[in-house]
């Protein structure tokens, strides 16, 4: 939320008690009195007319006339719908209606509706969308629900990472049916890695230990596996490795259209037994075996962390688009940049944000958390551990965490799973999960396009998170209070 022109104190103030409404029905929420709507005023331009959850239209409060036709002139997320003689509203994405009221601080016309997502105009350009609608939920949790992949019908299949599972779920028969089983043989896997897309609507469940790629056809079916080999020459093209550095390369992490692997490269100073800051994305080709250097990165900002994994740690992100782009997300300053083939081809603004300062009890929930964590599960935050095939050396383990280890304040993204913090829709937009305060159930991700440029931000339903997209659709977890994932199916 941009503070440009406005007073930063009463601008966080107000934005503060905006982020409770959401949490609140609208009829609670409104209850409170002219709070929420001052708050709303302040946090928006002057001539704004839609927040989520509400229509908004200026002038008196006054019911309109039967059979008359409303609309509302936005550039984004329009909403047009019939008024009926008994005041009910119907049209598309209209599902309810209230009567108009007037309030303490003025008088605007207030019309309720509950659509799938309804865009905000922020700054002229930038738009706030509030995630609603959901249209279809699994009918069993998922232990750490990882990577999620569409089918063409809909179905969708997804990574159950400590449950070492591949389930298939259909919405509309409100099934989930595991594919595969255990081993070794044809359609077995021993262990789960990231899904991801290549041609013709084929997915891929990379199982990085037995270097083996599990393939899915559009209908659904595991349908045999194949070999790869992850021998990555000591240095590809375009790589400058430090000095006496050991290099560790992760397991794949995605894919793109035509079938090629992309890994983080990162060295071990022997002399510190740390990870040097500076890192790269490589991209294999598993059929010709050619790889080369598509893009850098910072594993980490010493001038922001302790140390190389330190709790809630500055670090840069990446996802990969179909077509082989790699969107890398930095920290600092907040900005979205675009790579092919080692060259920067988009570099977005600095975008603004208001930093959230760490407390005590962040700290006892990343402890909390640090000690529940079981074997199958990815790492709390830093570089991935994975170590080469050619290379025996592992980096040091974490130790304890102190209270001195912990930042002052939260970056504006974290990496609390590898792979999870930047995500890449069909559209081949860049969605980045924000960090929020400890107890905010609101979860809000920045949108940027192609070119880099932040677009939106989307608002989600309260105690969601993003598992993955479909065609219209938001796939989000629900987390309940013994940990367990339930799948969620959203219209965007």
């Amino acid at each position: 939320m941009s503070l440009t022109g406005r007073d930063p104190v009463e601008h966080v103030a107000a934005e503060s008690a905006w982020r409770a409404s959401l949490a609140t029905p609208p009829e609670e929420g409104w209850r409170r009195g002219s709070a929420w709507y001052r708050a709303a005023r302040l946090c928006r331009p002057p001539r704004f007319d839609v927040e989520p959850g509400y229509l908004f239209t200026a002038g008196a409060a006054v019911a309109p006339e039967a059979g008359a036709t409303t609309t509302r002139s936005s550039p984004a997320g329009a909403v047009r719908g019939t008024t009926s003689p008994t005041g009910n509203r119907s049209g598309p994405g209209v599902v309810q209606t209230q009567t108009n009221r007037r309030t303490p601080l003025t008088r605007i016309g207030i019309t309720t509706v509950a659509v799938a997502s309804l865009a905000t105009t922020l700054n002229g350009q930038m738009t706030m969308q509030r995630i609603s609608e959901r249209t279809g939920a699994a009918p069993d949790g998922f232990s750490q629900a990882t990577t999620l992949q569409e089918l063409p019908d809909g179905r969708v299949v997804v990574v159950d990472t400590r449950d070492r599972a591949l389930m298939l779920v259909d919405f509309e028969a409100g099934t989930m049916t595991r594919l595969g089983r255990p081993g070794s043989g044809p359609n077995e896997y021993n262990g789960t890695g990231p899904l991801v897309r290549i041609a013709g609507d084929t997915l891929v469940m990379i199982e990085f230990g037995a270097r083996r790629l599990h393939l899915i056809p559009p209908d659904g079916r595991l349908a045999g596996s194949r070999l790869f080999d992850v021998m990555l020459a000591d240095v590809v093209t375009g790589e400058r490795q430090p000095d006496g550095a050991a290099r560790v390369v992760g397991g794949p992490r995605f894919a793109d259209s035509r079938g090629r692997l992309y890994h983080q490269v990162t060295y071990l100073e022997r002399a510190t037994s740390s990870i040097a800051p500076e890192s790269w994305i490589l991209r294999l080709d598993p059929r010709s075996g050619d790889s080369r250097v598509v893009a850098p990165l910072r594993n980490w900002y010493p001038e922001r962390s302790t140390r190389w994994r330190a709790p809630m740690m500055s670090q840069d992100v990446w996802a990969v688009a179909p077509d082989g782009r790699v969107a890398r997300v930095i920290p600092h300053p907040y900005h979205v940049e675009w790579y092919r083939d080692d060259s920067l081809v988009a570099k977005g603004a600095t975008v603004p944000f208001e930093p959230v300062r760490v407390t005590d009890g962040d700290r006892r929930a990343y402890r909390a958390a640090r000690a529940a964590q079981r074997p199958g599960g990815a790492q709390i935050s830093g570089p991935p551990a994975t170590g080469a095939r050619n290379n025996s050396r592992r980096p040091p383990a974490r130790g304890d965490v102190t209270d001195a280890d912990f930042p002052t304040v939260k970056p504006p993204f974290v990496e609390e799973l590898a792979g999870t913090a930047a995500r890449i829709s069909p559209e081949g937009e860049v969605w980045v999960t924000r960090t929020r305060a400890l107890g905010d159930s609101v979860v809000s991700l920045d949108v940027f396009d192609d070119s880099a440029r932040l677009t939106r931000r989307v608002i989600l339903p309260p105690h969601r998170i993003l598992l993955g997209f479909g065609r219209g659709t938001l796939h989000l977890l629900r987390v309940d209070e013994d940990g367990l994932q339930w799948l969620e199916r959203y219209r965007r």
